[in-house]
């Protein structure tokens, strides 16, 4: 029984597509014009490195072009985390030289 409703309801959404395509593209060549907008909801963008957005470039909705900044993240956290880095960078060449050193 359910196999058989499957294979209806199958029938059914076929019918349904080709009855909307043939009146997307009637056969007298004329065509069907729909107006608005689509609307997207989800884009997969995002930095190299995370962080605090400080601005964005563009509005939603905008178009934009291949390599335009999108968006720019706040310095601050990334210049402490570079002095973090270099400090340690400097801890690990002092040690390096004493132990070339030796006693």
């Amino acid at each position: 029984m359910n196999r058989r409703l499957i294979g209806v309801a199958a029938v059914l959404v076929v019918a349904l597509a080709g009855w909307g395509v043939w009146l997307l593209l009637r056969p007298d060549g004329e065509s069907l014009q729909l107006y608005g907008n689509i609307d997207i909801r989800e884009a997969a963008i995002g930095f190299e490195i995370p962080g605090r957005v400080e601005a964005l470039a563009v509005d939603e909705g905008a178009r934009v072009a291949a390599g335009q900044e999108l968006g720019r993240l706040d310095a601050d956290s990334v210049d402490a985390e570079l002095a973090e880095a270099q400090g340690t960078l400097s801890a690990a060449e002092a040690r390096l030289a004493l132990l070339r050193a030796g006693p």
